[in-house]
Formats: C-alpha cells, sequence, structure tokens
C-alpha cells in the first residue's frame, strides 16, 4: 500500500518539477544558466587537451558542446545574439581540427587514419550531415585522412610480402600434395 502512494507521491513531484520547467523554459535567465553550463563544460574539456597527442574524450565533448550551441542558434526563443553562438561554433571547430591533426602515440600512422575516419564519423551521427559538410570544406579534412605518398609505399611492400608468403605457403601445400 505504501509503495503505491509513494510512487504517486513521486510522480506527482515529477509532474510539477516538469511543469515548472515549462514555465520557465524561454526566460532569458535559464537560457543565461545553460551557457554559463556549457561554457564551464567547455573550459573542463579545453583543459585536457594534451600538447603533443590526441585525446578522442576532448573531441567527444567539443562535439557535444557544438550540438548544444546550434539547438540554441535554432531556438526561436533564444534571446541573446546568434552571431556569438555561431563564432563559438567556429571556434571549437577549429579546436577539434587541430586536436585531430595531433598524432595517436599508441598506434601506427596508417591505422590512425581509420581512427581519424571513425571519429569524424561518429561527429556527423551526432552533428548531421549539413554541419560536418561545412567543417570538411572550411578545414579541408580530406587532407587528414588521406593516405600520404610514403603511407601507400609502405602498404605495396607489405602487400608484396603477403603475396610472396601466400604463393610460397601455395608451393610449400601442393608440393605435399604430389
Amino acid at each position: 500500500m505504501e509503495d503505491k502512494e509513494d510512487q504517486e507521491e513521486f510522480r506527482k513531484r515529477i509532474k510539477d518539477l516538469v511543469d515548472r520547467l515549462d514555465k520557465d523554459k524561454g526566460t532569458p535567465e535559464v537560457y543565461q544558466l545553460l551557457l554559463e553550463k556549457i561554457e564551464q563544460i567547455k573550459r573542463s574539456a579545453i583543459s585536457k587537451i594534451n600538447k603533443a597527442s590526441r585525446n578522442e574524450k576532448v573531441i567527444i565533448g567539443l562535439v557535444y558542446i557544438i550540438r548544444e550551441y546550434n539547438m540554441l542558434r535554432f531556438d526561436p526563443k533564444y534571446p541573446f545574439e546568434k552571431d556569438h553562438v555561431l563564432e563559438e561554433i567556429d571556434a571549437l571547430y577549429k579546436l577539434i581540427y587541430k586536436e585531430l591533426q595531433k598524432p595517436n602515440p599508441y598506434i601506427p600512422d596508417t591505422w590512425d587514419i581509420d581512427e581519424k575516419k571513425r571519429i569524424l564519423n561518429n561527429m556527423r551521427e551526432v552533428l548531421g550531415i549539413e554541419n560536418m559538410n561545412k567543417f570538411y570544406k572550411k578545414y579541408k579534412i580530406h587532407r587528414l585522412v588521406r593516405l600520404k605518398l610514403d603511407m601507400r609505399k609502405g602498404f605495396q611492400y607489405y602487400a608484396y610480402c603477403w603475396i610472396i608468403a601466400f604463393i610460397i605457403l601455395l608451393i610449400i601445400f601442393l608440393a605435399q600434395r604430389l
């Protein structure tokens, strides 16, 4: 019996809280509080940036901050300047680009390209195709995710080694059959 009463009381408190939030949703004070929280999270993410190597968690945090800024930008009730939001988004994109340029010390350069592509695909899922296309055009991301000529030669060398090893194993297998 007490469980049902507790559940009803809990539902009533949640309903009151949701109603209060809906009533105060469009006020400038709420937006100012939201901007302060976003700024606090942004400062925390930026403080975790390592100068020598890439930190994927920082990139993820910055992507979610960009998503929140985009939501504010398209919110019709947003009372402040939307140009400031665009400047913040551009600054965050620049930080992400600089972070993507850094090497990952734990994996070879050729695998790092796949890692960057994975990060960019995750960004596309969070931000959407339109925002990512702007990011690709402005910062020339294709240069970061394309194999360099010396890497391609390394791949060719490994491919030739694997082909030769396969041929040798095939010859040994066939020689044992005969």
